[in-house]
C-alpha cells in the first residue's frame, strides 16, 4: 500500500471567529446582503426570522438523546413521518395519515429536536455576528451551556449522546462549534463557563466521535475507510480546530483513517466515491467541505489533494441531461446535482476548476439546498464564476465503474450506463451488469434506487438482481462481485461497451458462484440500442428489463396466480403473465404521453416469456412510488444469449424489423478459445425509411459469414440507405473494431492488421475514414468507383496536412493510415 504523504499542521493563537468565517468574511456578507437580489440578502432575512421566532417560542431541549432510535418511517407505505416540534409523542404518516406513537419513534422526534436546537443555536450566533444585537449570543449562550451541562451527564447510545448515531452527533457538532465560535468574543460567557462548554461539550463530543471512529476502524468496515469514517474525521478535525487542539486536527487529517488516507483509499479513479452510490459520494464530499474549510481558515491547504478534486467532477461526468443522477446502489432515485453546487461554488472559489465552474450558475450564488446542512460555508462567497457553458459530456469509460454511450451532439440526447464497477460492500447492491437507459427527456429503464433501510424491500427487493435490468441466474441473485470493462469504442455513429464479471469461472452451485457472463451493449445511429447479453454455467437464466411506462405485448401470454417466486425478489413481483412467444421473436412496448421503448428480442422459440410489476422508484424520504412493469425472458439453455434491440420512440417506433444473420463456417471450438457453444451474433435492423443496419459480434476468432457479410474481426457494424443495400454496394457508414476483414458483395475492407476504424459517407463520392488503431496499418477498400481517388490526412480540427499516397488497382483502394489519424477521400474526377 502506497504511504500517504501527510499534511504539516501547526496551529497558531488565533482570534475568534475563525473556524468557517472570519472578519473579513463577515464584513463580505455584510455587504452583500445590503443588495436585495443577493443570495445573502435572503439567507440573511431567514436567519433572522428563524432566530426570532425561537425568542418568541424558545423549545425546551429535551434531557435526554435518541437513544439509539433509527427508525422514523411508517412501514405501510416507507414514508417518513412527519416531525411536528409541538407534539413529541404523535408522529403521522403524510401518505396513509396513520398516527405512530412510543418508541423508537419519540427517540427520533428527540434527535430531530436536538437538531432543530442546534442549527437555532448557530442561526442566533450568525445574526449576533452580523447584526450586533446580544439577545440573539445571550440565547445561543445559554443553549451551549445547557448542552455543556446536560453532556457528560447522557448515556452513550450507538455511539452517540444526543442523536440517533455518531453521525447525528457530528452534525450537531459542526452546528453548535461555529455558534461558540461567533460568540466567544461577545463577553456573554465568562471564563470558566467558556471552559465549560469546550471541555464538557466539545472535547466531550470529540472523544466519543473518535471512539467510534476507533471501532470503525478495528472493525475494518469497507477496509477501515467508509462514509462514516469521513464524517467521523469531520467532527473531530472541526472540533480540534476550534479547541485549538493539535492531537485532535492530526488524527482528523493525518490519522489511519483521516482526510488524508480517507482520499487516497476510498475515492476510486473516476472521483467517486468506492461505495459506489452517487448520493454517497456528494455526502462525503460535503462532509470532507466542513473540515476542509476550517483548515484552510487555519492556514492548512487540503485543496490541493488532486484525488479531492476529482469527487466534485464526478457527479458532472455522469448527470443525465435532465439534471439527474444515476441511483447506483443506495442511490435514492431522486438524487440530482443540487446538493452539490453550494460546496462546489466554495470549492470552485478556493481553487479555479474549470471543470466544476461549468455547472455553477453565472452571477448568482446558489447555495446549500439541503435543510439538514450544519452551516452554510458558502454565505460570504461573491459569484466570480463565468457564462455557463453546456455540461453535456461525450461517452466515457468512467473507469471503474461505469461504460457511459451517449449520442452525439445535435442529436436527440440518449444515455446509455452499463454498471460493471465494484460492489459497495454494505451499501452495494447485486446489480452487476445493470442496464440504465435515458431518452426522450426522461429516464426510461433506470436504477429504481433504494426505500428506507428499515423497510424489507430494501434487501427482499431492491438490493437484489432481480429488481435490476440484469441477468438472474437459478433464481439468485448475482454475486456481490465487481465486474470489469472488456472493450470500449466510440465513432460518430456506433458507441460500444462489452463487460463481465471478473471472475469468469462457477465457484459452487450456492450464491457464493459467480455465472460466466458477458454484456455488449451498442448506441448505434444515435437512435437504438443493442444489447447482446451472454450467460452459462447455470440452470435458469431470467433477463430482466424494467421500463417506466405502459406495457403492451400483443403476446397472448396467460395470467399466472400470485407472484413469480418465493425469495430474492421474485416474492415482489406481481401481476404476473407467462407463456411462450408465438414465434422466433417477441416484442413489447412501454409507452406513456406519447412517447417509449420498444423492445425487440430474437431467438426466443425455446425461452418463456413473462411480464409483470415489481416495486418502483424508491428514495429514503418519499417511500415507494408505485410499480414499474418489466419483462423477465426465462431461458433453461445451457449457453444462452439474448439478443434485444431497444428503440426510444416519440410517436410511433421507426425500426420495422429485427432479423438475424446466421452464423455460419465456425468449427465448434474456434481457435484461441475453448468455449463451445455460439460463434457469434449478427442482426439485421430495417427502418421504415429504408435504412438498414448490419451489427456483428464474435465470440471468436477467424473468418466468419453473418449472412451474407464476411467478417473476422470482433464487431463491426454496417449502415446502409435503401439502395446502396440492394446493390450490395458502399455502406454510408461503417465501423469495424479489431478488424482485418469484412465484405459484402461490391464492398470489402481489409487490413494488413487488426485494426479499428470507421468510414463515413461524408457526400457523393467523399468519405471521412477515422483510424483509431494504435500501430500503422496497411488498408484496402473496393465499393466505390475508386478509379480518380485522392486521399489526404487531416488534422484534429478537420484541416488538410497533406496529400497521402495511395494506389488503386483491380478496384482497390490501397493506403496506409498511421496510428490515430484521420483522413479525407474523394472519388471525384
Amino acid at each position: 500500500m502506497a504511504t500517504t504523504q501527510a499534511s504539516e499542521i501547526r496551529l497558531a493563537a488565533r482570534k475568534h471567529p475563525c473556524l468557517f468565517l472570519n472578519d473579513r468574511e463577515l464584513d463580505q456578507i455584510r455587504e452583500l446582503a445590503s443588495d436585495q437580489t443577493t443570495y445573502q440578502h435572503r439567507r440573511m432575512a431567514e436567519i433572522r426570522r428563524n432566530a426570532e421566532a425561537w425568542l418568541r417560542a424558545p423549545m425546551a431541549i429535551p434531557a435526554r438523546g435518541a437513544d439509539g432510535s433509527l427508525t422514523y418511517v411508517c412501514f405501510d407505505d416507507g414514508h417518513e413521518v412527519i416531525y411536528d416540534p409541538s407534539k413529541p409523542h404523535e408522529h403521522i404518516c403524510p401518505q396513509c395519515g396513520k398516527v405512530h406513537r412510543g418508541e423508537p419513534y419519540d427517540g427520533w422526534w428527540r434527535a430531530m429536536s436536538h437538531h432543530r436546537i442546534a442549527y437555532t443555536a448557530r442561526d442566533l450566533a450568525l445574526a449576533y455576528a452580523l447584526d450586533g444585537e446580544e439577545r440573539y449570543a445571550r440565547e445561543a449562550a445559554r443553549i451551549l451551556l445547557t448542552y455543556a451541562n446536560l453532556y457528560p451527564l447522557l448515556p452513550v447510545h450507538n455511539l452517540s449522546k444526543l442523536g440517533r448515531e455518531s453521525l447525528d452527533e457530528v452534525r450537531l457538532a459542526l452546528a453548535l462549534a461555529p455558534a461558540y465560535d461567533l460568540i466567544c468574543n461577545s463577553n456573554l460567557l465568562g471564563t470558566e463557563e467558556k471552559q465549560r462548554v469546550e471541555s464538557d461539550l466539545f472535547l466531550g463530543m470529540a472523544r466519543l466521535i473518535q471512539v467510534g471512529h476507533g471501532l470503525m476502524l478495528a472493525d475494518r468496515v469497507g477496509g477501515g475507510v467508509s462514509n462514516f469514517q469521513a464524517t467521523m474525521a469531520v467532527g473531530v478535525g472541526v472540533l480540534g480546530l476550534l479547541l485549538g487542539n493539535i492531537e485532535l486536527v492530526e488524527f482528523a487529517i493525518n490519522g489511519p483513517v483521516g482526510f488524508n488516507r480517507l482520499i487516497r483509499d476510498g475515492v476510486l479513479e473516476n472521483g467517486l466515491w468506492w461505495e459506489g452510490a452517487v448520493n454517497y459520494s456528494n455526502a462525503v464530499v460535503g462532509w470532507l467541505m466542513y473540515l476542509t474549510e476550517a483548515a484552510w481558515h487555519a492556514g492548512i491547504d487540503l485543496y490541493g489533494n488532486e484525488r479531492f478534486g476529482r469527487m466534485f467532477r464526478a457527479p458532472l461526468r455522469l448527470v443525465f441531461p435532465d439534471g439527474t443522477l444515476p441511483a447506483t446502489n443506495d442511490g435514492p432515485f431522486d438524487v440530482n446535482l443540487d446538493y452539490l453546487i453550494g460546496f462546489a461554488e466554495v470549492y470552485y472559489t478556493r481553487v479555479g476548476d474549470s471543470e466544476v465552474e461549468a455547472v455553477l450558475t453565472p452571477g448568482q450564488v446558489m447555495g446549500t439546498t439541503e435543510q439538514n446542512a450544519p452551516f452554510d460555508l458558502g454565505l460570504w462567497l461573491k459569484p466570480t464564476w463565468g457564462m455557463a457553458r453546456s455540461t453535456r459530456q461525450a461517452s466515457t469509460d468512467f473507469r471503474p465503474s461505469f461504460a457511459i454511450l451517449r449520442s452525439d451532439p445535435g442529436a436527440e440526447p440518449i444515455d446509455i450506463l452499463l454498471d460493471y464497477g465494484p460492489h459497495g460492500d454494505g451499501h452495494g447492491h447485486s446489480d452487476l451488469l445493470n442496464l440504465i437507459l435515458y431518452a426522450n427527456g426522461r429516464l426510461q429503464a433506470a436504477d429504481l434506487g433504494v426505500c428506507n433501510y428499515r423497510l424489507p424491500e430494501r434487501e427482499q427487493w431492491y438490493l437484489q438482481s432481480v429488481s435490476h435490468n440484469t441477468v438472474a441466474v437459478d433464481e439468485r441473485s448475482l454475486h456481490p462481485g465487481g465486474g470489469r470493462l472488456n472493450f470500449f469504442y466510440v465513432s460518430p455513429r456506433a458507441k460500444v461497451a462489452d463487460a463481465s464479471p471478473v471472475t469468469d469461472c462457477h465457484s459452487g452451485d450456492g450464491p457464493s458462484g459467480i455465472p460466466r457472463i458477458r454484456r455488449t451493449v451498442a448506441l448505434l445511429d444515435d437512435a437504438f440500442v443493442v444489447d447482446i447479453l451472454r450467460v452459462q454455467q447455470g440452470k435458469v437464466y431470467d433477463w430482466v428489463y424494467h421500463n417506466f411506462g405502459a406495457l403492451h405485448s400483443d403476446e397472448p401470454l396467460a395470467p399466472h396466480d400470485g407472484a413469480l417466486g418465493a425469495a430474492n425478489g421474485y416474492q415482489y413481483i406481481t401481476n404476473v403473465r407467462r407463456g411462450q412467444a408465438s414465434g422466433d421473436s417477441f416484442a413489447a412496448t412501454w409507452s406513456s404521453d406519447g412517447q417509449g421503448v420498444k423492445l425487440t428480442m430474437l431467438g426466443v422459440e425455446d425461452m418463456e416469456i413473462v411480464t409483470g410489476e415489481g416495486p418502483g422508484a424508491a428514495s429514503y424520504w418519499h417511500g415507494i412510488a408505485g410499480t414499474v412493469p418489466l419483462v423477465l425472458v426465462r431461458s433453461m439453455k445451457a449457453d444462452t444469449v439474448y439478443k434485444a434491440v431497444l428503440e426510444p420512440f416519440r410517436g410511433q417506433p421507426a425500426i420495422s424489423a429485427v432479423e438475424e444473420l446466421p452464423v455460419a463456417n465456425v468449427p465448434p471450438y474456434p481457435a484461441g478459445s475453448f468455449i463451445r457453444g455460439c460463434e457469434g451474433v449478427g442482426l439485421e435492423i430495417a427502418q421504415s425509411s429504408g435504412t438498414r443496419h448490419n451489427f456483428l459480434l464474435s465470440y471468436a476468432w477467424g473468418l466468419k459469414r453473418f449472412g451474407d457479410i464476411d467478417f473476422n474481426g470482433q464487431l463491426a457494424y454496417l449502415s446502409f440507405h435503401s439502395k446502396a443495400h440492394e446493390e450490395r454496394g458502399m455502406p454510408d457508414y461503417v465501423f469495424a473494431a479489431h478488424t482485418s476483414e469484412l465484405e459484402r458483395g461490391g464492398f470489402c475492407l481489409r487490413a494488413d492488421k487488426m485494426t479499428t476504424l470507421s468510414v463515413a459517407r461524408a457526400d457523393a463520392g467523399e468519405y471521412l475514414l477515422t483510424h483509431q488503431g494504435d500501430v500503422e496499418a496497411r488498408i484496402e477498400m473496393a465499393g466505390e468507383a475508386w478509379a480518380a481517388a485522392k486521399v489526404g490526412q487531416l488534422d484534429s480540427e478537420g484541416e488538410m496536412l497533406g496529400a497521402v499516397d495511395a494506389h488503386i488497382a483491380d478496384g482497390l483502394l490501397r493506403f496506409t493510415v498511421l496510428p490515430q489519424s484521420r483522413y479525407a477521400i474523394s472519388c471525384a474526377a
